[in-house]
């Protein structure tokens, strides 16, 4: 049952690469930390889970985001229920630059394609497991997106209500 998948899952992540997508780290005093960045890539990893979806569905997702200007690489999830890209963003000279490109990636998505990205990729140092996709998706020229065009939405202020009788 769910054990055993688990214990499958587990195991065959432990098999895949690691990559960190965004950076290059000083890794002199031991596992990477935020302020410990180097260099930027000029990547932003995106993961879109749907594991609620069939795998045609995250198949039909990887080919429409392929066409995307900024996007250099779309292909399937390890599990095959989710899409992970590589998305061209300015270079960030730290943690929070990355948050920033983070967040306006996260409005892109949301107003262009009504899709919600794994928040765990605000964090600069977050791992990308590879998998074998034969349909991946490449787009050598693509450009980074204009952090500056999508800022983070403010939010609603919710102002108190006077209640008279």
């Amino acid at each position: 049952g769910d054990h055993r998948d688990l214990h499958l899952s587990i195991r065959r992540q432990r098999q895949m690469c690691i990559r960190d997508r965004s950076g290059i780290f000083d890794k002199c005093e031991g596992i990477p930390k935020n302020n410990t960045l180097i260099h930027h890539s000029g990547y932003l990893q995106v993961d879109i889970d749907w594991k609620d979806k069939p795998r045609i569905e995250s198949e039909q997702l990887r080919d429409k985001l392929a066409k995307d200007p900024h996007i250099e690489a779309a292909f399937l999830s390890p599990t095959g229920l989710g899409v992970k890209c590589g998305l061209r963003v300015p270079l960030c000279t730290n943690g929070e630059d990355h948050k920033k490109a983070y967040f306006a990636a996260e409005r892109y998505f949301k107003e262009t394609y009504e899709l919600d990205i794994d928040p765990s990729c605000k964090d600069v140092r977050r791992n990308c497991f590879l998998s074998f996709d034969p349909q991946l998706c490449i787009n050598s020229h693509a450009i980074p997106l204009d952090i500056e065009k999508w800022p983070l939405a403010k939010k609603k202020q919710h102002l108190p209500v006077a209640i008279t009788d």
